[in-house]
């Protein structure tokens, strides 16, 4: 069996993000096509893993620059412990940092200088996939 999820299914997603304009951009950005929901947002370290605990997404997206987590790389293996099935893609302007997240174990990377349909093909392959896209 695999974690892959079949395409038919719509991804159901959680945004990290302190940024309101930011997580009012992605959800909108879902909201245009059928593949991606947004089931659940936070601004916080705290309330994200409430967030993903009781929602149990798909997929997490988050910005690493979240308080008190240091530097994003402290709350990867606490949500992945809260939904272990959800994919992680992490979203920064720093591609210097992929390594160092991946490494932590994010299944995903993107730099928020992508097109946004880049962002909806990252998801759709960390999820259905299982990994990033080609």
């Amino acid at each position: 069996m695999t974690d892959a999820q079949p395409p038919g299914d719509r991804i159901r997603a959680v945004i990290v993000d302190a940024d309101r304009r930011v997580r009012d951009g992605l959800t909108g950005l879902f909201a245009i096509g059928d593949q991606v929901e947004v089931v659940g947002w936070s601004d916080h370290p705290g309330a994200a893993i409430d967030t993903v605990a009781a929602t149990h997404p798909d997929v997490v997206i988050i910005d690493p620059r979240l308080p008190d987590v240091d530097a994003g790389l402290g709350l990867l293996p606490i949500l992945q412990a809260a939904s272990p099935r959800a994919r992680i893609i992490v979203m920064n302007w720093q591609d210097s940092l992929e390594s160092a997240f991946l490494a932590a174990g994010a299944d995903g990377f993107l730099d928020m200088c992508a097109p946004p349909s880049r962002l909806v093909e990252a998801v759709v392959a960390a999820v259905r996939h299982g990994g990033r896209p080609s």
